[in-house]
């Protein structure tokens, strides 16, 4: 489905349209269906760490996490990130998740701020 966002700044009106932004599945009856990756925040400071999940549907569901910067500790739909104290910059999150049916990846990008004591 396509979507349409009506904004209005300072008083002038502006439409932005999306196509096919919105996909609609049957119920994967077990098989897969990648629905979301989320992070409980969208900035940090360097050295914090931060939890990011994904939300998935299907049986047998296997997960790969990997980032530009940082590292995880933990495994499965839910895991801990970590960014060391000097990066700065963007860290990008992403989760391959798979099984018999197929695989999807999804990232979520994080702000990242060095820590003021580095």
């Amino acid at each position: 489905f396509s979507v349409t966002l009506n904004l209005v700044v300072g008083g002038q009106k502006q439409v932005i349209q999306k196509e096919n932004f919105i996909l609609v599945q049957e119920e994967p009856d077990g098989r897969f269906a990648f629905i979301s990756i989320n992070a409980e925040k969208d900035a940090i400071k360097g050295g914090e760490s931060i939890e990011a999940w994904v939300n998935a549907v299907g049986d047998d569901l296997q997960y790969v996490w990997s980032s530009n910067t940082g590292s995880f500790k933990g495994e499965g739909a839910k895991v801990e990130f970590f960014t060391g104290p000097c990066f700065d910059g963007i860290a990008e999150v992403s989760a391959l998740v798979s099984n018999d049916y197929g695989s999807m990846e999804r990232t979520v990008k994080i702000k990242v701020e060095r820590a003021e004591s580095y």
